[in-house]
């Protein structure tokens, strides 16, 4: 489409904060605005999968863990939601709205694991 947004380079966050992530204030909706919403899947690498790697025994289970997210038109996060892999994208979009205030959405962009009647 040839447009160019902004977007956070994560592990630059994560190298110069100087108190833990989850505690840095997001950006709040002023102004009406699109909200785009997502999640990532992130691998929980354990002490029992280290030692799968070093002795080369078999684990069965594997431990994921999803980050949802929430972005305004900007590229600023204005939501963040973690949880378990079992947990349904749809039951998470009012905790991701209300995170980024209801009030000034004009239209949320999503994929269709947060679509629901």
């Amino acid at each position: 489409m040839g447009k160019t947004l902004p977007v956070p380079d994560f592990s630059r966050l994560s190298k110069i904060a100087t108190e833990p992530l989850s505690r840095l204030s997001l950006a709040c909706l002023k102004k009406p605005s699109h909200v785009i919403i997502d999640s990532s899947g992130l691998k929980v690498f354990g002490e029992r999968e280290w030692l799968e790697t070093k002795y080369g025994k078999q684990y069965q289970r594997k431990v994921w863990r999803k980050l949802h997210i929430g972005i305004n038109d900007k590229g600023e996060i204005i939501a963040k939601e973690m949880t378990d892999h079992l947990t349904y994208d749809r039951a998470l979009v009012d905790s991701l709205l209300h995170q980024g205030g209801t009030e000034h959405i004009d239209e949320l962009l999503a994929d269709g694991g947060y679509d629901s009647h």
